[in-house]
């Protein structure tokens, strides 16, 4: 009973330097990279449009996606890939790709907005990419409407 109080305070700040210092484990345990890059089509900066890019492999890989806006766009490393190949799929419509906040979600009457792009940059994909450990992770697209 004697040493329960003497080696309460060191035990007690043992543990809480651990927990400080312990963590979690390290802060990108998959390696992500950030990815940017720019995207024209026709030879014009893409105004608005979505990126996506989904691993190639066929089991346990991290996709990920972003906005284009002025012919560019920027992922986080948080947000980023982790090293490998990847499908890239690109998608803008014709028009103001804004949401009504009047009109309920579910099917609208409303015509669906006309894709700019070409079936072989989203639905028929013919574009890819590497991600690598060593960088920079930048990629250019040049797209054609035709």
């Amino acid at each position: 009973m004697r040493c329960l109080r003497p080696c309460f305070w060191p035990l007690l700040a043992g543990l809480l330097l651990l927990g400080t210092f312990g963590g979690c484990g390290p802060g990108n345990p998959l390696g992500r990279k950030a990815i940017s890059g720019k995207v024209t089509l026709d030879g014009q900066p893409l105004e608005h449009g979505s990126i996506a890019f989904e691993p190639m492999a066929t089991k346990g890989g991290v996709g990920t996606g972003g906005v284009i806006a002025g012919g560019s766009y920027s992922i986080e490393t948080t947000k980023g890939l982790p090293p490998g190949k990847y499908r890239v799929r690109i998608n803008a419509s014709q028009g103001d790709e804004q949401v009504s906040t009047s009109e309920a979600p579910g099917p609208s009457s409303a015509a669906p907005p006309k894709s700019l792009l070409p079936p072989k940059y989203n639905t028929q994909t013919e574009l890819d990419c590497e991600v690598t450990e060593a960088g920079p992770n930048q990629f250019d697209f040049a797209l054609e409407s035709k």
